[in-house]
């Protein structure tokens, strides 16, 4: 059931991502944050991005450039290695995530070092999000345990896990 305004306190959260682009990563970013702005006058994702790119879909949520993120008191999801690294710097985030679409240290072509994924993957200010239960296996046996499972950026398991619904 939709809720109408008024009834609760805005709850917002950002999502930090290095380009919104067409990918399925993209994609799935905004379709889900449309499908849980439509469904929810109370929840105000926002997406900070490095790079502009149009998406496939039209965003129904606020999109700012990543330095606003510095000022942000709430929490933010990072969507990859380079978004995760510009979120550790910010001082603003009340809590950071890196949610682990893809497994970015396996590919040979990364333009990161060991060192680099180990600093990011690691940190104790980041709480990592593993999209599928095979990727919580090897996050868990690679880096460390992912305090959440939540399958392709599902809109309700985001918001369960901030402690939203």
């Amino acid at each position: 059931m939709r809720k109408s305004p008024g009834q609760n306190i805005m709850k917002q959260f950002g999502i930090m991502t290095h380009g919104l682009d067409s990918s399925q990563q993209g994609s799935m970013i905004v379709d889900n944050l449309n499908k849980l702005t439509q469904n929810n006058y109370d929840i105000d994702p926002i997406l900070f991005y490095r790079e502009y790119h149009k998406p496939i879909s039209t965003p129904y949520f606020t999109l700012m450039n990543d330095i606003e993120a510095w000022n942000f008191h709430h929490p933010v999801i990072a969507t990859d290695v380079k978004s995760a690294r510009r979120l550790l710097d910010c001082p603003g985030p009340s809590k950071k995530f890196l949610y682990i679409m893809n497994l970015e240290w396996l590919y040979i072509n990364h333009a990161f070092s060991y060192e680099t994924f180990a600093q990011v993957y690691t940190h104790d200010d980041l709480n990592l999000i593993a999209r599928s239960d095979e990727h919580a296996k090897i996050i868990t046996n690679c880096w460390k345990p992912p305090m959440a499972i939540i399958k392709d950026f599902n809109e309700v398991g985001i918001l369960e896990m901030l402690g939203y619904i």
